[in-house]
């Protein structure tokens, strides 16, 4: 799969962020890493489009890994929380 048919907004993001994907074959979850490389926020994607709400304590730069419905990590990108 190709993270182009994958959109993440808005970035930056001040709060809460939408993924919103058009493929065939949907990501099923996604994690959130901080610049250290720790996992502090997971989320079940349910929807093609969905909002995903982190804690509002973090913020800076985090990594977006997308996985799929063998929690396989095929996608990411990363987003800035202020």
């Amino acid at each position: 799969l190709s993270f182009d048919q994958v959109v993440v907004f808005p970035n930056p993001s001040s709060g809460s962020f939408n993924i919103s994907q058009e493929t065939r074959h949907p990501y099923k979850r996604m994690e959130l890493f901080n610049s250290i490389g720790q996992s502090v926020h997971s989320e079940i994607l349910y929807d093609t489009n969905q909002v995903v709400a982190p804690p509002e304590h973090l913020m800076g730069m985090h990594l977006i890994v997308l996985y799929n419905s063998k929690n396989q990590p095929v996608a990411r990108t990363s987003i800035l929380l202020n």
